[in-house]
Formats: C-alpha cells, sequence, structure tokens
C-alpha cells in the first residue's frame, strides 16, 4: 500500500500528539489500512484541518496516487 511507502517513523513521531479540531489524529487517517491490510491506498482525511495538519504525509499520497498532484 502507499501507506506503507509514506509513513516513516519521523511523519509518525512528528504527528503524535496532533489533532483536528474535530479531534481526529493521524492514527484515525491511517487506522483503515491498518484494518485491512489489503488497502490500495491506505490514508483518509477525516476532516478539513487533517490536510494541513498531516500535509507531510497526505500530499505524497495525492501526487503518487494521482501521477501529479499539486496543492
Amino acid at each position: 500500500s502507499l501507506l506503507k511507502k509514506y509513513l516513516t517513523k519521523e511523519f509518525f513521531d512528528a504527528c503524535k500528539d496532533k489533532k483536528t479540531a474535530l479531534g481526529a489524529s493521524h492514527l484515525d487517517c491511517i487506522q483503515s489500512c491498518v484494518e485491512n491490510l489489503d488497502s490500495g491506498f491506505g490514508i483518509f482525511v477525516l476532516d478539513a484541518d487533517a490536510y494541513t495538519l498531516f500535509d507531510p504525509i497526505f500530499y505524497p499520497f495525492f501526487d503518487d496516487y494521482h501521477d501529479g498532484f499539486k496543492p
């Protein structure tokens, strides 16, 4: 999955104490992939704040998945 490709220890450590305004964490965003190991994508935006709060992982995902994504 793309999660395996982009989820680094550095990202994980940098985001471990962050939550969006609605209370979503980076763990919430990857939960589906953790539960479904055959998931091709592996990460979900749970609310609008996640785009900016977790952008170091979302934008590389989107760029790879869409073969060229620019925010």
